[in-house]
């Protein structure tokens, strides 16, 4: 490939990595990951955790669907546009109720809430946009797998490192949610 033609696809490649990273940093897979720890540790029991994770899978498989149905109809921007501000309402309101403890008796419940929530945003829009750009980007054969390297990698980086994180964040929390 000349360098001028290196020159030109350089853009779509950084911006197609950059949403790839973009989504799974934003917490998908944590969310996946963990959920049954979050809900045992918001009072649940063992059982009713497992279920409530079960929930979560099934509506990320779901949405995902519905995600890849509606795409090519909406567009990737205004699929963004329309599903980002409610993940990020959505994990505000978990930090919230996580921090201040502000669900009291109901904190359990606000908690599986605010996950499906997430999920049901975050994998109808930039879950999918972040899968599908790979083969989106002119260069195909090679940008496939640095878009799969991105993908990975990134989830590599977020999993790796969350429960280190969680467990700083966690002797810091007032209400002793995430604390054992």
């Amino acid at each position: 490939m000349s360098g001028e033609a290196t020159a030109r696809l350089r853009p779509p490649l950084i911006a197609g990595l950059g949403i790839a990273a973009f989504a799974q940093l934003s917490g998908i897979e944590i969310m996946i990951y963990y959920a049954p720890t979050f809900v045992k540790n918001a009072g649940f029991g063992a059982s009713a955790a497992l279920w409530s994770a079960l929930g979560v899978a099934v509506t990320y498989l779901v949405m995902t669907f519905v995600g890849k149905i509606v795409i090519d109809r909406t567009g990737r921007r205004t699929l963004s546009l329309e599903m980002i501000p409610s993940v990020v309402v959505s994990l505000l309101v978990l930090g919230a109720v996580l921090h201040f403890n502000l669900a009291g008796d109901n904190q359990a419940w606000w908690i599986i809430g605010c996950l499906i929530v997430f999920i049901i945003f975050k994998s109808a829009g930039i879950q999918v946009i972040g899968w599908l750009t790979g083969a989106e980007i002119a260069i195909r054969d090679q940008a496939i797998g640095l878009h799969a390297a991105t993908l990975w990698g990134s989830n590599l980086l977020l999993i790796g490192t969350a429960l280190t994180i969680t467990t700083g964040w966690a002797s810091a929390a007032p209400c002793g949610y995430m604390q054992a």
